[in-house]
């Protein structure tokens, strides 16, 4: 009996083992199913997600990349590799000033504006006094003194001017300072520079000239003062006010500051990033396609070292004029076999 007992039990243990471990399988299957189930999930969040992000970049890059052409500026490339753009930022300023409802004055200015108009009446019944307009004609051309009934007027908005430089100044110099600038948020860091600038000013309190007299400068859209800080000239070029102190260009739509300040924003690490953010924006995906192609035919026949002046040079010419008008002329000279003439459209 024991004999049966020990013969039936090593069946029984070995069915129960068998049990337990076609249960162990199926549990371990079904775990397995789920761990896969749980990574498909995974990655399709992770790909939908990297997508996203992408799509996210690429509005961006196409954004700025459009945004930076509205500026003058020009392109360089350092000995690491890294690539930047430099730009004035004084007009974007001034247009972001425009928008936060600083006085249009600053920004656009007429002899009316100033109190030297000599007509009357608008539009279809304006009526223009010849008496008015012979008198301060002559009396602008030998450089008379301005009434000073009009200098209460004349002396505000020249101080418009000096303050709006003050301003813009201090924003330039801000962003200056800022640790890093690139061309996808540096829009974002002018406004903030913009902010900071208006805070300081208001904090420290605004600096105006005093102005006692002011004559005219030879016509009618240059008047010169004499102030507490020296000599201040007001010169309108097609009613676009410009500020100068001491005979220097202090305040315009491109100067601030005697200088025409500059601001680099960094743009790519190394010529393949580059490539592809142009390959990003709309206006250039195409040509910078055909030259990526090119350039990497050049380098599987070894010829690496013109592949990447070709290409340096391309970037340069993409982010500083409108690439594409070249566009035949770039696959003509591809297409002639000659890498050097590839070369030269972008010199």
């Amino acid at each position: 009996m024991k004999k049966i007992i020990f013969l039936i039990s090593p069946y029984l243990l070995f069915a129960d083992i068998t049990t337990n471990s076609q249960k162990s399988i199926q549990k371990s299957k079904s775990e397995k199913e789920q761990i896969q189930k749980q990574q498909q999930l995974q990655h399709q969040k992770s790909k939908t997600l990297a997508h996203g992000k992408e799509k996210s970049l690429n509005k961006n890059v196409i954004n700025s990349i459009s945004f930076i052409k509205s500026f003058n500026r020009t392109a360089s490339k350092n000995a690491s590799g890294t690539w930047s753009i430099q730009l004035n930022p004084i007009p974007y300023i001034l247009m972001e000033l425009q928008k936060l409802g600083w006085n249009k004055n600053a920004f656009f200015l007429t002899n009316e504006d100033l109190g030297l108009n000599f007509s009357y009446g608008r539009g279809d019944d304006e009526v223009i006094d010849l008496n008015a307009k012979e008198f301060y004609t002559q009396k602008a051309q030998i450089r008379g003194r301005i009434d000073r009934d009009k200098i209460k007027k004349i002396q505000r908005l020249i101080n418009l001017l000096y303050v709006t430089g003050q301003l813009v100044d201090e924003t330039a110099t801000q962003l200056k300072h800022f640790p890093t600038l690139n061309f996808l948020d540096f829009r974002k860091k002018i406004d903030h520079a913009i902010l900071n600038s208006y805070k300081k000013l208001r904090k420290n309190g605004v600096k105006n000239a005093y102005i006692y007299n002011c004559n005219f400068g030879g016509n009618l859209d240059t008047i010169s003062c004499n102030t507490d800080k020296g000599i201040f000239t007001l010169k309108l070029t097609d009613s676009v006010p410009n500020l100068l102190i001491n005979g220097y260009l202090y305040y315009s739509s491109s100067n601030i500051g005697f200088t025409k300040p500059t601001l680099t924003l960094s743009f790519a690490t190394n010529l393949n990033q580059a490539l592809s953010f142009l390959e990003q924006n709309a206006e250039t995906a195409s040509i910078t396609k055909i030259i990526r192609e090119y350039t990497q035919k050049l380098e599987s026949e070894g010829k690496t070292k013109i592949a990447n002046e070709i290409k340096s040079k391309f970037i340069e010419k993409a982010l500083t004029t409108n690439i594409t008008n070249q566009t035949s002329a770039i696959i003509n000279a591809i297409n002639s076999g000659s890498p050097i003439a590839v070369l030269n459209i972008f010199r």
